[in-house]
């Protein structure tokens, strides 16, 4: 259950305040807490809470790591019900200079052969892409500057790219 939220792009929350009975509040200067960590390496995002005035509280933050998290909210001391909400972050765009190459086809190259190599792609932030979709334009050049062929860049839809070209 819960969010999907993209990584470093800020979400934007609305509670809205009840008393005992379930009225809405319509005033604020309630104690209202925030807080998010990823489940598993412990890391926090900072929460900023901002009282509209009227019984409603927009809860702001970004989150930067990929994976399971979870927000825990609080009132005047009490949890909300059905705190702490799970969401998952999943990776925001992949970022050229973060994603990286290896594999056989970058070490050694067979002349007039299918050749192959590996694209690892990561966003801005560094979080490793687990989904696939990206475009990349692949030039493979000799140390010489002769230009190979692309024939097939292979989406696995996990973030990895195989591209087979010809030397």
């Amino acid at each position: 259950g819960g969010g999907v939220f993209v990584a470093n792009q800020m979400v934007v929350l609305t509670l809205e305040a009840r008393d005992c009975f379930g009225n809405m509040r319509w005033q604020g200067a309630d104690d209202v807490r925030c807080s998010t960590g990823a489940c598993g390496n412990g890391q926090d995002s900072g929460v900023l809470v901002d009282d509209i005035r009227n019984g409603e509280y927009d809860i702001r933050f970004v989150p930067q790591y990929t994976g399971h998290h979870t927000l825990s909210l609080s009132v005047a001391g009490l949890d909300v019900a059905g705190s702490p909400f799970p969401f998952e972050v999943v990776s925001a765009p992949s970022a050229a200079e973060n994603c990286i190459a290896y594999g056989p086809g970058l070490q050694s190259v067979t002349l007039n052969a299918s050749n192959y190599f590996t694209i690892e792609a990561y966003d801005g932030l560094g979080n490793k892409k687990a989904t696939g979709g990206d475009y990349f334009n692949v030039q493979v050049r000799s140390n010489l500057g002769h230009l190979g062929r692309i024939n097939k860049v292979h989406d696995h839809a996990n973030g990895t790219y195989t591209v087979y070209y010809i030397a």
